[in-house]
């Protein structure tokens, strides 16, 4: 019944949106920017909502190929890079599959729901955005969307009411339970935690960092005083949702970018000055409050648990090593190098775990048990390769910002080692190629214009 009922509201929004006048890029833009900010984690959670996200992605793919897409298909590195991966994870599977893990239908079926969802709006996003107003129209609806959700989780930490997540989880009482208890949850001097329009604070900052990323790497086409005051909003904002593994990376991206920006302006040495004072301060601790040192301490140096404490709450280096020693436990030596199987973690076997392995989100824990280690470093590999190729687009646009780029990519990684993919990864793989075809747009029409110029 509820399949029936999401295919049905499929179909509808389908005629309505082919009897609109929207167009195509619009209609894409709002639902992408939705499905990252408006109640993302119900995309995930609910079972009727995951099948009208994949049915209006399929019925917009195939009103896509019949009367956009002609003609058009990806630059041969992203066609090799993403084919060898699916070569590769098909190959994983089998493997898996003969070492007596999970079934191969299983596991085949695991592999293309999470690939849908994972790839399938990246690649429709490449296609859809055709010229230069596309892309402005693009990253005009995130700015605008972004600036907003950080306004309202800024004001939440503040009055420690959450309207929307409220009446959200009374429409949807199976995500009532976790998103209590977070306005109460205190981190140091963060007197609680913000969930904005998610249902976990942690969706909330992994989703922050992978926009603070992407408009680091389009600063200069947006404006560097719009990039830096957008910038300072999603620190704050970050920085209130209390989460260690966002906030580290966050403070990384935000760092290095503002060392590459300023350092022609004021010098290196200055530089180095300002920022060296402040590191010193923190590790002599002088001049701060004890709970402000033990705040700074578990948000930086969480790795240290002399320095973080128990304090201010979240697992501890100890805890996390307690729990990879039962993955190892779990996978056994037959399992470590190809894993138990893509699904693994939502059967049975599992289950008997899932009490010492609560809250075991990093993508060491899922991917290794899953996939094992091969699984494991074919995904960073990829998310290596496509930081390559970002950067390799990069040189005839924005100019030679690389560093920026693998930095980007890096801080997300951190985030993914630290707490887990937070069903964000489709939106970092959408913003990755929409950069791609952004820098392949801008390079066109250069030579266009140089073309012109030419004749005349």
């Amino acid at each position: 019944m509820k399949l029936l009922i999401s295919l049905l509201l499929v179909i509808i929004l389908c005629i309505v949106y082919r009897k609109s006048r929207v167009s195509y890029v619009e209609g894409f833009t709002l639902y992408f920017t939705i499905c990252a900010f408006c109640f993302q984690g119900s995309y995930f959670y609910l079972s009727p909502l995951k099948f009208l996200n994949v049915g209006l992605l399929m019925f917009t793919f195939l009103y896509w190929k019949k009367k956009i897409g002609k003609n058009e298909q990806l630059p041969i590195d992203l066609k090799r890079l993403f084919y060898t991966y699916f070569f590769f994870q098909i190959i994983l599977l089998v493997l898996s599959s003969f070492n007596d893990g999970l079934s191969l239908s299983t596991q085949v079926y695991s592999f293309l729901k999470f690939s849908y969802l994972k790839f399938g709006l990246a690649f429709l996003a490449f296609f859809a955005i055709k010229q230069i107003k596309d892309i402005e129209r693009f990253n005009r609806y995130l700015k605008i969307m972004t600036f907003f959700v950080c306004i309202y989780g800024i004001i939440e930490y503040f009055i420690h009411i959450n309207v929307y997540t409220s009446i959200m989880g009374k429409a949807f009482p199976e995500l009532q339970e976790v998103s209590e208890g977070f306005h109460d949850s205190e981190r140091g001097i963060i007197s609680s935690r913000i969930l904005g329009t998610f249902m976990h604070a942690l969706n909330l900052g992994q989703m922050l960092i992978i926009f603070l990323g992407y408009f680091t790497i389009i600063r200069k086409y947006i404006g560097l005083k719009i990039y830096y005051v957008l910038a300072t909003f999603i620190l704050i904002t970050i920085t209130f949702t209390g989460s260690r593994s966002c906030v580290l990376p966050a403070y990384f991206l935000y760092g290095v970018c503002a060392f590459v920006d300023f350092r022609s302006r004021i010098g290196i040495f200055k530089i180095l000055l300002f920022i060296g004072i402040p590191i010193l301060l923190l590790l002599k601790n002088i001049t701060f409050s004890e709970e402000l040192q033990s705040t700074i301490n578990s948000f930086f140096f969480f790795w240290s648990e002399d320095k973080a404490g128990e304090s201010l709450g979240g697992s501890s280096v100890d805890f996390r090593e307690q729990q990879w020693e039962m993955v190892l436990y779990i996978l056994g030596r037959n399992f470590l190098l190809f894993g138990r199987g893509l699904g693994f973690m939502s059967t049975g076997d599992y289950a008997q775990f899932q009490e010492i392995m609560a809250g075991a989100e990093s993508i060491l824990f899922t991917y290794t048990m899953e996939q094992g280690l091969v699984g494991l470093v074919a995904f960073l590999i990829l998310l290596s390769c496509l930081g390559m190729i970002m950067a390799k687009y990069s040189k005839d646009t924005y100019g030679r910002q690389e560093i920026l780029i693998y930095i980007f990519v890096l801080s997300y990684m951190m985030s993914l080692i630290f707490t887990g993919d937070r069903s964000s990864s489709y939106v970092f793989f959408t913003l990755a190629l929409v950069y791609i075809k952004s820098n392949i747009i801008f390079k066109e029409s250069i030579q266009h214009r140089l073309k012109i110029d030419t004749v005349k």
